[in-house]
């Protein structure tokens, strides 16, 4: 398999899903970021990594 596989995250704006996605992307993985609060995740600054808001809630 070529390159690294694409990591998708939810909740990556704060606790655990903000350490997943901190590892993966310390791998090499392109983390994609999903959670509410869009500009906690663009704060983190990963590289290789794109992040979107959305309401993944019931």
């Amino acid at each position: 398999m070529a390159g690294k596989q694409l990591v998708a995250v939810t909740g990556a704006s704060s606790g655990i899903g903000e350490a997943v996605a901190k590892v993966f992307s310390r791998a090499g993985h392109p983390v994609l970021m999903m959670a509410r609060r869009l500009e906690r995740m663009e704060a983190l600054n990963l590289p290789d990594s794109m992040a979107r808001q959305v309401d993944v809630r019931d």
